[in-house]
């Protein structure tokens, strides 16, 4: 005979005969504790065990905790934004454009993206497509976010995080020859519930 702590490890009562260890190992495998993951193929092995189960996954930076709930493992993903042509990141100590997704659910993008060219234009109210990021990293439906941006690029500036991947940028009031020092969009705040 078993029973369930609060903690829900099964472990033998006191009063009946078992077999040590069998039991328990038993007791161990329905421990809900965080278990240490040095690969993404330790932690498929690890795919069907208890709702709730928890990882640290030591392979990744930040050693992020994913959790199995009952279907899938929630997961940690980050990486750069892939960049169209026009584009690159600002540079000057920001960090590289790109996105981090959370165990939680919740992404956000990181860096600023600055141009290739010597100069920019753009004009009024014109979706540019700046770079994609996963599908699954994306949100739900299509988000729209009022980031930093240089003065010379008007204030009133739209960027779209899209439910595909894409992220758009456009200006209400366009702008033209803007050097590349004076180009930049921050991507620092920007976060959404990502996919379930």
């Amino acid at each position: 005979m078993t029973q369930t702590l609060k903690n829900k490890v099964v472990v033998p009562t006191n009063s009946d005969e078992y077999d040590l260890t069998a039991d328990l190992a038993t007791a161990f495998l329905g421990a809900n504790v965080v278990v240490p993951i040095g690969s993404s193929a330790e932690r498929t092995a690890l795919t069907g065990l208890m709702t709730g189960q928890c990882i640290v996954r030591t392979d990744l930076p930040g050693q992020p905790i994913e959790t199995w709930n009952g279907t899938k493992w929630l997961d940690y993903a980050a990486g750069n934004i892939t960049l169209g042509g026009l584009y690159q990141a600002f540079g000057a100590g920001y960090g590289t454009p790109g996105y981090e997704k959370l165990p939680t659910g919740r992404a956000t993008l990181l860096g600023m993206i600055g141009t290739t060219g010597a100069t920019i234009t753009m004009t009024a109210n014109t979706a540019y497509l700046l770079g994609t990021i996963p599908s699954a990293v994306a949100p739900a439906a299509d988000e729209l976010y009022n980031p930093g941006t240089s003065s010379a690029m008007g204030n009133k500036c739209t960027l779209y995080v899209r439910s595909n991947g894409n992220i758009h940028f456009e200006t209400a009031s366009g702008f033209s020859g803007i050097s590349q020092a004076s180009f930049f969009i921050g991507l620092g705040g920007i976060n959404w519930r990502s996919k379930p």
